[in-house]
């Protein structure tokens, strides 16, 4: 420990040229001199101490006459290595909030001042505002992570922690920045449309403010695009970068971005790109009408016209034993067209390609090939599948007589038929007579196509 003392106010007459220092330790009676040596200085360090021990000290001036007396002894004080407050802190950030509350997180002092640190102490002031409000009490916060509740929605918060030891409360660590709520701040240009052509790359970058920053998602239409391969997306503290490489008629659309950090209510804003692009397929190609070497098609546009309105619709066919399409007609303003001219014993496929600004689209086919003729073909791979029952309850007075007619001639028993009828009594004594057929299906052709039951009286 380093000892210091003032000059004495009288000298004696002569230049003071030098001090003894003596020290006492509190367990002994004896004291002892520092140095041998008198002390030109008002200031001595004391080395050769036991660490924990309690020491007293006392000083006495020489001149030329000699030594003078020493002064009063000195209060005791332990040999300990010094003791200050801490240092600040460092890293204060946010790291979550909702609504009402901030949770701030730190990193304890690199310099502790000689003691474990034994706590922290948080604060807050609201911007506007000089005075810091105390919210936690000493010894309250003995990790570097607090939660700030009951915040005011829409008010910004400035927060500084200070850390404390032994020796008192350290120098605080103040945020440059107060917490607020995240905005976007979308450019001009970005809110009407963006445009490129096919095979280009588009980038939207877009600048928000929040702290904590806030966290991002992106969206096209109801999907969201955060995690898809197709985008590249890079955020920073104050901003966002949508990146599209090469895009094409299907990166179209309405793009959504939605930033929160919990101050606040989450915000949203939104970008429309549209690509200059051939259209995409036609929709719902069908053959509406085949009569003898015609065929009527029809069909829906492209859901995605490119980028530009559709001009015009190309037909192909194609012979269904061979690959190559043949043009039908380059010029079609509508959705129906009807091809003539076809050979009645050739199968055909087709197809219809939309046409814009920029080009053919991609073709949509028909699933199965057409022959233009008006008869139909034969079923095929005819097979029966069940057998069925009719049965019709009957009574009357005499017994009346039943008989199982097809187009009107009588139907006779065979090995596909069975005729047969049981008789029983009804409650008021009548006799009732239920006349059943049964019919099985061959499997080339159905036996029964429609019966009538006649009763005779």
């Amino acid at each position: 420990m380093t000892v210091v003392w003032n000059r004495p106010s009288v000298d004696g007459g002569s230049d003071i040229n030098g001090y003894f220092l003596e020290k006492r330790e509190k367990k002994s009676l004896r004291w002892f001199k520092v140095i041998k040596e008198t002390i030109r200085d008002t200031r001595q360090k004391v080395s050769g101490l036991t660490e924990g021990s309690e020491y007293q000290y006392r000083v006495s001036a020489v001149n030329a006459a000699g030594e003078g007396p020493f002064s009063d002894a000195s209060d005791f004080y332990k040999a300990a290595d010094p003791i200050d407050p801490p240092g600040e802190p460092t890293k204060l950030k946010v790291v979550d909030s909702t609504k009402s509350s901030i949770t701030l997180e730190w990193v304890k002092p690199v310099y502790d001042g000689g003691s474990n640190i034994t706590g922290y102490v948080v604060e807050k002031r609201e911007q506007g505002e000089e005075d810091w409000t105390m919210i936690s009490s000493k010894g309250e916060i003995r990790t570097t992570e607090y939660v700030v509740s009951h915040l005011k929605p829409g008010i910004n918060y400035f927060f500084r922690v200070s850390a404390l030891n032994c020796a008192g409360t350290g120098e605080p660590l103040e945020m440059t920045e107060p917490v607020q709520e995240c905005e976007i701040d979308l450019d001009v240009a970005l809110r009407t449309q963006i445009t490129a052509k096919a095979g280009e790359n588009v980038e939207i970058l877009i600048p928000f403010k929040g702290r904590p920053a806030p966290n991002v998602t992106w969206r096209k239409g109801e999907k969201n695009i955060t995690q898809d391969p197709r985008y590249h997306i890079s955020n920073t503290e104050s901003s966002t970068l949508l990146t599209i490489e090469q895009v094409t008629r299907d990166d179209s659309g309405k793009y959504v971005l939605s930033i929160e950090n919990g101050v606040g209510e989450p915000k949203t804003s939104f970008v429309n790109i549209k690509v200059f692009d051939t259209p995409g397929p036609c929709q719902k190609l069908i053959v509406k009408h085949v009569s003898r070497g015609n065929v009527t098609l029809a069909w829906e546009p492209p859901l995605i016209n490119g980028g530009s309105e559709i001009t015009n619709y190309v037909i192909e066919k194609r012979d269904a034993t061979k690959r190559a399409y043949s043009s039908v007609t380059t010029k079609c303003a509508h959705t129906t067209f009807k091809i003539s001219g076809l050979s009645e014993k050739t199968p055909f496929f087709f197809r219809v390609l939309a046409e814009n600004e920029t080009g053919l689209g991609e073709p949509c086919e028909t699933a199965e090939p057409v022959k233009a003729t008006e008869v139909p073909g034969p079923i095929k791979d005819l097979s029966m599948k069940d057998s069925t029952k009719t049965s019709l309850p009957y009574k009357g007075k005499p017994r009346p007589t039943m008989q199982w007619l097809k187009d009107n001639l009588p139907l006779k028993e065979s090995e596909q038929r069975v005729c047969h009828s049981e008789v029983g009594a009804t409650p008021e004594g009548w006799r009732q007579q239920d006349c059943r057929l049964q019919c099985r299906e061959t499997a080339r052709k159905r036996t029964l196509a429609k019966m009538q039951l006649h009763r005779y009286f």
